[in-house]
């Protein structure tokens, strides 16, 4: 009898919260929702095939002979066929550098001067390949996929000329655009992960504090206060965004001393994005509290925005190798330019002028979040 009656009371409560689930349109679409979003993206990320493809590539032609022209045309041809690499041209080597830095390119391929003569008189020409250190494995694909096209070629030669086939007509010298850097693996995943660290403080901190104050009155306390709204919802921001730009520095003084991480832009240029970053992400923070009625629907929001952000921003993965219509999705996660600013500064030590898009769009999301969370959240708190 007191079995039944625990077993009864035990269906009770979980009756209970299931209606209570049920009643909550928000945290029932999130809890559908979630599972469908993380088998996709993973799904997606990784398939059973090769998906970096057409990855922009600049080709740079320092000698101008007609064995270079011949055998550049052959390389683009191939490439083309292949549908891995898509070759631009470039008049110099600093204008390609340039495009790389602004993430156009992903690797440069430079015809060395004199490659025409040597080619000619049966020795071996000489190209230069330049890669992004940004991301190893479209790197790594660039430069596989190149050696390989300038294989067949110098196999093809090597026929002409009635030369062994282990003769390599062709020699490829592979640099990093910053030369010595990317020594260590994590310094690839470093800017990533402290991108997605100042997301889920800036996000999640907030929403936490704002709904925990709510849940427990204080709150209405505040705003019975003779202090104005705007200032209380302000300068939980500030706070906010303070605490985000002191775990970041944490973050970047962590990887350098123990784990060997080197900077090679600007420590100002750093901080910059990493405040924008933390704005935008407190702005998308504020809204979600002010969505949710509890704190467990909004913790379930934080959620299910987080996790995406964290797999299609290219902190784990590089967002070359999504779908296209993913790599649209993740155009539009704030994080991806955070990442990508990040990343550009940290290991390619770019200037200002390499990240102007990625900081111009973090100041639009940043202004329009705040713009939107102040008054959005002033009408949540009055109701």
């Amino acid at each position: 009898m007191g079995i039944a009656r625990e077993v009864l009371n035990t269906l009770t409560i979980a009756g209970k919260d299931i209606r209570e689930l049920w009643r909550s349109k928000i945290r029932l679409f999130t809890l559908i929702l979630m599972p469908m979003l993380m088998i996709s993206i993973l799904g997606y990320m990784f398939p059973s095939g090769n998906t970096l493809n057409h990855i922009s590539v600049g080709i740079v032609q320092m000698d101008h002979g007609d064995e270079a022209r011949v055998i550049t045309g052959e390389v683009i041809r191939m490439a083309a066929s292949s549908g891995t690499l898509d070759f631009s041209s470039f008049v110099s080597i600093g204008q390609a550098k340039e495009a790389l830095m602004e993430g156009r390119l992903k690797g440069i391929l430079i015809v060395e001067e004199g490659f025409s003569e040597q080619i000619a008189l049966g020795g071996r020409g000489s190209m230069r390949l330049i890669v992004d250190q940004t991301s190893p494995t479209v790197s790594l694909a660039v430069s596989s996929s190149i050696a390989a096209i300038l294989s067949v070629i110098s196999a093809q030669i090597a026929a002409q000329v009635s030369q062994s086939p282990m003769t390599r007509a062709i020699s490829l010298e592979q640099e990093s655009i910053v030369p010595g850097a990317a020594s260590n693996t994590f310094e690839f995943m470093a800017p990533g992960f402290l991108a997605m660290m100042v997301m889920m403080g800036g996000m999640g901190g907030l929403a936490s504090a704002i709904s925990r104050e709510r849940e427990l009155g204080t709150l209405d306390g505040m705003m019975m206060s003779p202090i104005s709204r705007f200032s209380v919802i302000f300068g939980k921001a500030l706070s906010q965004t303070v605490r985000g730009l002191f775990q970041g520095l944490i973050m970047i003084g962590l990887t350098m001393i123990v784990f060997g991480v080197r900077i090679y832009g600007s420590p100002i240029l750093m901080l910059l994005v990493l405040l924008l970053g933390v704005l935008g992400f407190v702005g998308i923070g504020i809204i979600a509290t002010s969505i949710a009625s509890e704190q467990e629907t909004s913790t379930m929001i934080l959620m299910m925005m987080q996790i995406p952000m964290m797999f299609l921003s290219g902190t784990l993965y590089p967002i070359e190798q999504l779908p296209g219509w993913m790599q649209m999705i993740a155009k539009a996660i704030p994080l991806t330019y955070a990442v990508t600013a990040l990343r550009k500064v940290m290991v390619l030590g770019a200037p200002i002028t390499a990240i102007s898009g990625e900081i111009s769009i973090l100041i639009v999301i940043a202004v329009v979040s705040i713009s939107i969370a102040i008054p959005l959240f002033e009408r949540a708190i009055t109701k």
